[in-house]
């Protein structure tokens, strides 16, 4: 799959998860330099996070970003499988919470998850 997002140009340049001869210090690199340019040029800085991301992600706008980068099909469909009905609990002790379906997030701890 990395090269159909390579030959498709899917990937933009700041894009360093999961790519050949990309790092995360591509990545930290990348964003200094852009924040130093910023205030070198007098402009002003706006930072976000996307550290909650795979926690918040919807799991129709993830489909549907799927099928616009032609993940589709039998692929798109096991996304959906794989993505819908989830129920998740917490257990602290031996006490469990009751179960509730999962509208967002990716699942975590797998391969396909973050």
């Amino acid at each position: 799959y990395h090269s159909f997002f390579e030959i498709n140009g899917v990937l933009c340049d700041s894009q360093y998860d999961f790519r050949e001869k990309h790092s995360t210090q591509h990545s930290v690199t990348d964003i200094v330099n852009q924040v130093q340019s910023r205030f070198d040029q007098g402009m002003p800085l706006v930072v976000y996070s996307l550290f909650k991301g795979f926690d918040t992600i919807g799991h129709c706008i993830l489909l549907q970003k799927l099928y616009h980068y032609c993940i589709r099909g039998i692929i798109n469909d096991w996304f959906h499988l794989y993505l819908t009905d989830r129920v998740q609990s917490t257990q602290i002790g031996s006490e469990t919470s009751s179960k509730v379906t999962t509208a967002c997030g990716v699942p975590q701890g797998s391969l396909q998850g973050p």
